[in-house]
This record gives structure tokens, sequence and C-alpha cells, in this order.
């Protein structure tokens, strides 16, 4: 052993002499790999509604399979007709090296209030604007908040009008008018023996996407973020209302105490209860199971009276980064991937979900996504939706004039803006 520690001690001098800046370098470069590689990896929680957490999954799986030094935790939060704000906010909130939220994804409606608070980052800075105009321009500008950008759009969603093809006949068409859809759900209904003739959803924030979509067809509004203005007792927001109630007076949809949910519309209108149905881009998974499953079609609303133009109630959704998350440069590289054109394909491929990029739409979906209708953009949404859920709800039972309710909805939502 001596002999060979002598016979290499030369050779080894001479070359740490003539090349010792190459080898401390050399040294250095495994130094930090070998830190590189026992250092745990960092892991970020998501937080997205619970019956999605089955196709995330997969999308995380793929993510961490290119980003070894990331892991991604799901969390997955029950989410009731779109209120899962309140578990929401107090993972938003929680302290700085918690760990309760990293990346959050965001219902568009979310994004004022969260912004506004300071619970979710700005991600302007490290987003070009040629990459953010790869996606629906609505949507980026959904994710907006007093000139800062909180959330990247992940998937469009906006109401549709779903109908029984099978039911139609040759000579009809999809109705384009509130009366025309009156009409044809009273004859189809009647005709085939369908529980209902238009469903649409009642329970909490799915009555508040409901009302906007006919508000919009009426010519009217609710807030005016900008101008500070309430729109609920002007003509076109008491006709609008009327609307609703009227469907449920002709027996055309179900009374408010056994309103539909999502997920119950669907079943139903799956089931062959239903003609005609307003409903968000759904998962149809149950429908090739169905009786109906192969007639079913759907259609952007844009239900409207003559001289106006409809939309469907945006309802997109995308992801941000929580103020808090202890871990934001990483973050943000799996949001960049969690959004990307791949991801996007993959996700609608496997749901019946829309993409928001806008190379995977073609000209009559990125038509009907850029023109759905914004609820208003206000950090005190939550309030002024709960006003108008409370005084539709009283119109709808009939319990009170419907322009009195509307105006009296009208004046709490001035007070509240005030």
């Amino acid at each position: 052993m001596g002999r060979l520690l002598r016979i290499i001690r030369r050779p080894l001098y001479r070359l740490w002499r003539s090349r010792r800046w190459e080898v401390m370098a050399l040294l250095q470069a495994v130094l930090i790999a070998l830190l590189y590689w026992s250092w745990p990896p960092v892991t970020l929680t998501l937080v997205l509604p619970a019956e999605e957490v089955i196709y995330w999954t997969n999308i995380i799986q793929q993510f961490e399979a290119t980003h070894r030094r990331i892991r991604i935790r799901p969390i997955g939060l029950e989410n009731p007709q779109g209120d899962i704000t309140v578990n929401l906010k107090e993972l938003c909130t929680a302290g700085v090296g918690e760990s309760l939220c990293d990346i959050v994804y965001l219902d568009v409606i979310w994004v004022p209030e969260l912004a506004a608070r300071g619970w979710l980052r700005d991600v302007s800075s490290r987003v070009a604007a040629a990459e953010l105009g790869a996606f629906v321009g609505s949507e980026v500008a959904a994710g907006r908040y007093s000139g800062g950008l909180y959330r990247i759009p992940f998937r469009a969603d906006f109401g549709m009008l779903y109908y029984r093809a099978d039911l139609l006949g040759a000579d009809d068409t999809v109705p384009q008018t509130f009366a025309e859809l009156l009409t044809q759900a009273q004859a189809l209904q009647a005709q085939s023996g369908a529980q209902w003739g238009y469903l649409w959803q009642a329970q909490r924030e799915g009555l508040i996407a409901t009302f906007v979509e006919v508000l919009q067809g009426h010519g009217g509004y609710w807030i005016d973020p900008e101008a500070q203005t309430v729109g609920l007792d002007q003509p076109g927001a008491i006709a609008a209302a009327q609307f609703l109630r009227q469907t449920i007076e002709l027996g055309i949809s179900p009374p408010l105490d056994q309103a539909y949910g999502d997920a119950a519309a669907m079943a139903a209108f799956e089931s062959g209860e239903a003609v005609f149905m307003r409903h968000w881009p759904w998962l149809l998974g149950s429908a090739e199971a169905s009786p109906v499953g192969p007639q079913i079609k759907r259609v952007p609303m844009a239900l409207h009276v003559p001289g106006e133009i409809g939309g469907g109630c945006k309802g997109s959704w995308g992801l941000g980064i929580a103020r808090r998350s202890p871990h934001p440069r990483q973050a943000w590289r799996a949001v960049q991937y969690l959004t990307s054109e791949a991801t996007q394909q993959w996700f609608a491929q496997q749901t019946s979900y829309i993409p928001s990029r806008q190379a995977l739409l073609n000209a009559p979906t990125m038509a009907a996504a850029e023109k759905a209708v914004l609820r208003p953009a206000i950090p005190n949404y939550a309030e002024a939706s709960l006003i108008l859920q409370r005084h539709l709800g009283q119109i709808l039972r009939g319990q009170v004039d419907v322009a009195t309710a509307m105006g009296a909805a009208a004046e709490e939502t001035r007070q509240l803006l005030r």
C-alpha cells in the first residue's frame, strides 16, 4: 500500500499544481450535488374541490415525474354550490411555515376578496404578456384585481343550455329567446311525459349564476364595480326575476323547496327527467350509461329577449399562490406546469370541462368564453350574493311582489357598497 501511495502521489501533486482550480470546482460541484440529492424535497399543498381530486392526482403524478425536488399534496374541500370560502380563507390565512396552503384552485368569484385581503400573491412580474396572450382574454382579465394578477387561468367555465335532441322534432330548433324556451318546454314536457320542462340550479350560488344569465338576457345588470351603482330595481332586473318565478308558476321548473343543486340537476337530466336544463360544462361521467345519454346536447347559454344579447355566467377556474406560502418559487413552477397546454388538453379529454388556452378551443367556444358574464368583481361579493339570494328566494316562493323585493335588494346592496 505504501509503495502504491508513493507511485501515485507525485502525479496527483502535479495534477493539483497544474489544475487545482479545476479540481476545486469539481469537488465543489460534487458537494453541491450530494447536498441537493440528500436534502428533502419541497412539498406544496394544492387546495381544490374534493370532486376533482381524482383527476388532479394523475396530473400531480406527471408533474412529480419531471420535478423530483417538488411534491404536491392535494387538499380536497367539499364544494356545495360553490360555497367553500370559509375553509379556503382559513387555509389562506395560515402562518408562514405551516404549509396549509401554497397553491389555490380559484373560482372566479373569490379573486377580488382574497386579493383585497392580501391572501394571494401578485404574479404579474413572473409572467410575460406574450405568455398571457395564449389564454382567452376574458379568463386572464378575471384573474386581475386593482392592477395585479392573482390567478392564472386553467379552465373556462360558463353557463350552457342542455337539451334532449330526441325530443326536439325535425322542425324544432334550440330556443333562442326566453319566450321560445317557455313555449317549447311546456309543449315537450307534456308530449314526452318528462317531469320538468326546464331545470335550473336554485341553491345558494347556483341561484345567482342562473339569475345573472337571465339578467344579462333581459338587458339588466346587478352591480357596476367601477361606478359602484346597483341595477336590481331597474326594469331588466325585475323582468329577469319575474321570468324565473314564471317557470315555477307554469310547472316547467320545480318549486324552490324542491330546488336542484348542481349534481342533482345533472343526475335528473341524465335520467331523462327534463327536456331543457341550465348547467355548467359538467363531468358527464354517467352519460354513457344513461338511457338518454347519446341524446344529450348542449350549446352556450345565450337566451335573451328581443333586442338584447344573452350570455352564460362566467364561472372559470384558475390557479393562484397563497401570499404566505413559504415556497413561492416552487409554487410558481408548479402553476406553470399545471396550466400548460399539455395539462389542460389532458384534463379536457378526461372531463367535459373547457380549457382556457386559445389553441385548444374552436371559434364558437372561444366566442362564448369571451362574452360570458362576470359576476361583480368586488371584495365583499359574498355579502352581496347573500342579499340577492335572500330576496330572490322570497320572490320564487311567491311571498312578495317582484318589484318590491328587487327594490329592497337594491337598497340593501347600495348600503353594503357604502
